[in-house]
């Protein structure tokens, strides 16, 4: 399973295929990551 990143920007480094919930997501490739929205939050973490 993929890790699960909580960023408030996207300027940290993430591994390839990783869940990223971030704030303020720009920068991040979301080719390469699966962004998580807030809405969608619950779910995840469920």
């Amino acid at each position: 399973m993929a890790a699960l990143q909580f960023l408030v920007r996207g300027d940290l480094p993430v591994p390839v295929g990783a869940r990223v919930y971030a704030l303020h997501p720009a920068g991040l490739d979301g080719a390469a990551v699966t962004l998580v929205a807030a809405a969608d939050l619950a779910a995840v973490l469920a």
